[in-house]
């Protein structure tokens, strides 16, 4: 039972992050500012814009601050969500996502991956490595169970989310 409760705790505190990281695709659709403009087509694809930078972070603090009023995972939470330095973690949380997406791009470039073709499971984990590494030194270190659950859930929810974001046309890829 203990692990259930870890499990739907790392869950919630998933959420956030999981949104962050599609919250890209979505700003592309409605025309956000910044949202369509690439950093580095050379380094780091068309794909990675300058609109992520702002677009992650509020999407992380925007779901925090709604995970903050809801009761449904009270007492098993990895977050106190009434923390003083809510902002601040969905900032890092959301510039994590796209710290650890926009790295491993790079990284893929410099190991003659093309890019949108797939690198398994680095593309599967690397927003999750990403807010993980940004948020630890404030919130401290989850565990060994929830961050491998992360890690791990983090692979098939990874696959079907952008299969979903393939079929509404918010990806270009379906992977």
């Amino acid at each position: 039972m203990r692990t259930i409760l870890i499990w739907l705790g790392t869950l919630w505190f998933f959420v956030p992050i999981s949104i962050a990281n599609q919250s890209v695709g979505f700003a592309r659709a409605l025309g956000l500012p910044l949202a369509r403009t690439p950093i580095s087509e050379k380094y780091l694809g068309k794909g990675k814009t300058w609109g992520a930078w702002y677009v992650a972070p509020l999407s992380a603090i925007g779901v925090l601050y709604l995970q903050r009023q809801s009761t449904v995972f009270h007492g098993i939470e990895l977050l106190d969500y009434q923390r003083s330095d809510l902002p601040l973690i969905g900032l890092l949380m959301g510039w994590g996502v796209v710290a650890g997406d926009q790295v491993a791009s790079f990284l893929k470039r410099l190991v003659g991956i093309k890019g949108g073709d797939p690198w398994w499971p680095i593309d599967q984990t690397n927003y999750v490595v990403g807010a993980l590494s940004a948020v630890m030194p404030i919130t401290g270190w989850l565990g060994w169970e929830p961050v491998s659950f992360l890690l791990l859930f983090a692979l098939p929810l990874h696959y079907y989310g952008n299969q979903v974001g393939y079929w509404l046309k918010l990806r270009s890829v379906p992977w």
